[in-house]
C-alpha cells in the first residue's frame, strides 16, 4: 500500500504541479495576445502531454536571458524529461518493485526509457538531464515536487557519466553499453585490458569542457535527497562514489568506485 500511494503521489506531483499555483491559471485564454494567454497555451500544452512545444518556449525564453518562476522551472523540467523518453511510471515500479536492489542500473535504464547508451545518444540524454539539474540549482529551496525530480534526473545523468567514461576506455570506443551492472561490468572490464584504462578514461572525462568534478558532486547532492523516498534502491548507484574522508566525489573516489564495480 505504501509502494502504491508513493507512486499516486509522485505521479500527481508531476503532473499537476501546476494547478494552484495561480489564482486563474487560465483566465486570459480568450485574448490570445497577452503574455498570461501564452502561458495558459504552454499549461495546455503541458496538461495534453506536448512536450515539444512546452520544451521549444522555454528553450526561447532562457535563450533570450529570461528567468524561470518556481511553477515555469518545474513544468519546463517535467517536459524535458518526458521529450527524453523519461518514464517515471515504469521507472517507479522498477525500483520499488521485487529485486529492484539486485540491479538498479536496470532500474535507472527502465526510468531512462533506453536499454543501452553510446556515444551518440549518451550527448543527447545529457543535455536534457543538464537544463533540468540547472533548473534545480536555480530553485533554493527546492519545493517539495522537485525533490523526486531533481534527484531522479541527477541518478540517471550520473549514471551516463559513468557510461561516458567506460566508452572512453581503450577498445571501447563506438560501442553500445547495455545499461545494467552486469553490462557495465562488462564493458569496464574490456576497457581494462591495457592496464590504464581507468585511470585514463576518468582523466581524460575530468579534464574535459566544463567542470564535471563539481557536477557529479552536484547531482550526488540530488541523489542524496532521494533517500527518503528510495532508500537504498535508489542511493544504492552511487554507494562507494565518495571519499570517505571528504564526503566528496574525487578523482581517485571515482577510479576506485569504477575499479572495484560490481565486486561488493
Amino acid at each position: 500500500m505504501k509502494q502504491i500511494l508513493l507512486k499516486t503521489t509522485l505521479s500527481a506531483l508531476l503532473i499537476f504541479g501546476i494547478a494552484g499555483c495561480d489564482e486563474s491559471i487560465y483566465g486570459s485564454i480568450s485574448d490570445k495576445n497577452t503574455s498570461e494567454a501564452i502561458i495558459d497555451s504552454i499549461d495546455f500544452a503541458y496538461i495534453q502531454g506536448n512536450c515539444g512545444k512546452v520544451v521549444s518556449y522555454y528553450d526561447g525564453v532562457k535563450a533570450r536571458g529570461g528567468t524561470l518562476n518556481t511553477r515555469e522551472a518545474t513544468v519546463y523540467s517535467n517536459a524535458l524529461l518526458a521529450c527524453s523518453g523519461f518514464d517515471l511510471v515504469s521507472g517507479i515500479d522498477s525500483i520499488l518493485g521485487s529485486g529492484a536492489g539486485d540491479d538498479i542500473y536496470g532500474s535507472i535504464s527502465s526510468i531512462m526509457g533506453t536499454s543501452n547508451i553510446n556515444q551518440g545518444n549518451l550527448n543527447d540524454l545529457k543535455d536534457q538531464y543538464d537544463k533540468v539539474i540547472n533548473n534545480c540549482n536555480a530553485m533554493k529551496p527546492l519545493p517539495q515536487s522537485m525533490i523526486t525530480v531533481c534527484g531522479l534526473a541527477a541518478t540517471s545523468s550520473t549514471v551516463l557519466d559513468f557510461a561516458d567514461i567506460v566508452l572512453g576506455m581503450p577498445g571501447n570506443e563506438g560501442m553500445d553499453i547495455e545499461l545494467t551492472e552486469q553490462g557495465i561490468q562488462n564493458a569496464i572490464e574490456n576497457g581494462k585490458l591495457d592496464g590504464q584504462g581507468v585511470d585514463t578514461a576518468v582523466d581524460n572525462f575530468l579534464n574535459g569542457p566544463g567542470d564535471s568534478l563539481g557536477d557529479l558532486n552536484t547531482n550526488v547532492g540530488y541523489i542524496d535527497g532521494l533517500g527518503d523516498a528510495f532508500g537504498s534502491n535508489v542511493t544504492g548507484a552511487i554507494d562507494g562514489l565518495k571519499d570517505p574522508n571528504t564526503n566528496q566525489v574525487t578523482a581517485d573516489s571515482l577510479k576506485d568506485f569504477i575499479n572495484g564495480f560490481g565486486k561488493k
